[in-house]
């Protein structure tokens, strides 16, 4: 059973918190790189995104960014997300590059999170001594989630990482950016072969009750509420 912190979404609203974001990252030496993209969205609009150690169990065997790593810092069950609040107006305004990111709804804070504000592999190793030399401080200093996004307000790290327990429902997605118009293309007929495209009652083609273009988007900048 998963519990959720009702009410903490609204509060970092009001803070100046807009949601979470990831991108879709290990893919830069594909031979087709559009259709990889687009196979791993598709993927994570039916199934969620998912963590290193439940892909691995599953045998969906998609790298990240420190597949192996994250096992030995406790953090394999985890999905890495960064955070997005008013100082942060770009989708390229983070630390980890890809061609494709995700943005996700305030609602998943409330199923809970751990946090850190520079890179630390999502380390839960209690001993700083023990922590490798990719990994800063400790679990246990770790600061909580409204301490945390008090001080992103404060001054943003675009190295921030925060951490979702196992998976992320794909009613929490938000928007997917695409940094070209070919990828989109792509994207976009992997979705109607996928079943993803639906069509409103105007006849207007949707993702997750979105018209298409505000679902994908080319355009960079990010809305001022996510939803």
């Amino acid at each position: 059973m998963r519990f959720h912190v009702k009410g903490l979404a609204e509060e970092l609203q009001k803070m100046g918190v807009k949601g979470l974001t990831s991108s879709i990252t290990g893919i830069w030496y594909s031979l087709d790189q559009n259709k990889n993209i687009a196979d791993r969205l598709v993927s994570i609009m039916k199934l969620g995104m998912i963590s290193n150690e439940t892909r691995l169990t599953a045998n969906l065997g998609k790298d990240g960014l420190s597949s192996t790593g994250d096992f030995y810092q406790g953090s394999s069950d985890s999905v890495f997300t960064q955070i997005v609040t008013d100082n942060t107006e770009n989708a390229n305004d983070f630390g980890y590059w890809g061609n494709a990111r995700l943005l996700f709804s305030p609602k998943i804070f409330e199923s809970g999170t751990y946090q850190y504000h520079i890179c630390g592999s999502g380390s839960r190793i209690l001993d700083s001594n023990k922590t490798s030399y990719y990994s800063y401080g400790s679990y246990d200093k770790r600061p909580g989630i409204l301490q945390f996004a008090k001080g992103e307000l404060r001054r943003s790290h675009v190295g921030n990482e925060v951490m979702i327990k196992e998976r992320i429902d794909p009613k929490y997605i938000s928007a997917v950016y695409l940094d070209n118009a070919s990828l989109k293309s792509d994207v976009l007929d992997g979705f109607k072969k996928a079943g993803l495209v639906q069509i409103d009652a105007l006849g207007k083609e949707t993702i997750h009750g979105k018209a298409v273009d505000d679902f994908l988007r080319l355009d960079t900048t990010i809305p001022k509420a996510l939803t």
